[in-house]
């Protein structure tokens, strides 16, 4: 006798219900503040990528001050933690 689990989680990955009714498909709208942020995001990732092919000492350079920047960061916040512990 062969008995069948059913699945551990619901219904089966592959699982498409047929009377499913579909959803009204609408245009994606983009508002102007988008289209900046995302101009502005592909003028710095071009830039950051030309340095980089181009200038690979310059965008070392920028890494490693990125690096002490995030570190000096997150000293002075350790530091401030430790100093109102007792508080």
């Amino acid at each position: 006798m062969t008995k069948t689990l059913p699945p551990i989680l619901g219904h089966p990955l592959d699982y498409v219900p047929i009377d499913r009714t579909t959803q009204p498909i609408t245009p994606t709208r983009f508002n102007p503040p988008t289209l900046k942020r995302a101009a502005v995001a592909a003028a710095i990732a071009g830039t950051a990528t030309g340095i980089a092919f181009f200038a690979p000492i310059v965008a070392l350079g920028a890494l490693a001050i990125a690096i002490v920047t995030a570190g000096v960061w997150a000293t002075d916040k350790l530091i401030k933690a430790i100093d109102s512990h007792g508080e």
